[in-house]
């Protein structure tokens, strides 16, 4: 069957546990999608490392080396 929203798709899944998770997914794929853009799928990214990503410096850095405040 065909649903033009995903509401109307979420409310006709017949078991409660697996409605309430699908809702959960579709509002945190929302809330992704406003943090990182239309374009923050895996599939829009070049391969490799994500740059401008905050980083816990004191987590990285090789022991016994400062972090410079």
């Amino acid at each position: 069957q065909n649903y033009l929203e995903s509401a109307e798709f979420v409310e006709s899944i017949p078991f409660t546990e697996t409605r309430d998770y699908v809702q959960i997914v579709i509002r945190n794929a929302e809330v992704y999608r406003q943090v990182y853009g239309p374009e923050g799928t895996a599939e829009s990214r070049p391969p490799g490392p994500v740059r401008n990503h905050p980083v816990n410096a004191e987590k990285t850095l090789p022991a016994g080396a400062e972090i410079s405040r």
